[in-house]
């Protein structure tokens, strides 16, 4: 399950730029997830729930959207929302088609407490 170890990976990644940014406690990271990534948004959300206490001592939320596979037609440009991974424009029926989102797995943000000079950090 290579999701664990994209987890492993957002989780070291949170928690360097909490270290680059000086922030405190985390409260919420969000993802954007593209149907066509390979990536089962559902394992994301286990293994996230699973590991996430292994680096932070409070409940930190994870919020997943799901980015839907869109396409634009090169003959007619026409945008279309891919279905059942069938790459042919709607409009024209054509095949020279360009993925134009869906493919993404992205840290979008990270809600978090600023850290104060009380909880250890030096000004």
């Amino acid at each position: 399950m290579h999701e664990r170890s994209l987890v492993k990976t957002l989780i070291e990644q949170v928690l360097e730029e909490g270290r680059v940014r000086g922030l405190g406690r985390i409260h919420e990271v969000r993802l954007q997830i593209g149907e066509f990534s390979g990536v089962e948004p559902s394992l994301v959300e286990s293994a996230f729930a699973e590991m996430a206490s292994e680096s932070w001592d409070t409940a930190v939320r994870l919020t997943v959207e799901v980015v839907p596979l869109t396409a634009t037609c090169l003959t007619c440009s026409e945008a279309f929302h891919v279905e059942s991974f069938r790459f042919v424009c709607p409009r024209c029926g054509g095949g020279n088609v360009q993925v134009t989102a869906g493919e993404e797995l992205r840290l979008v943000s990270v809600l978090a407490e600023r850290q104060t000079a009380c909880e250890g950090v030096r000004p």
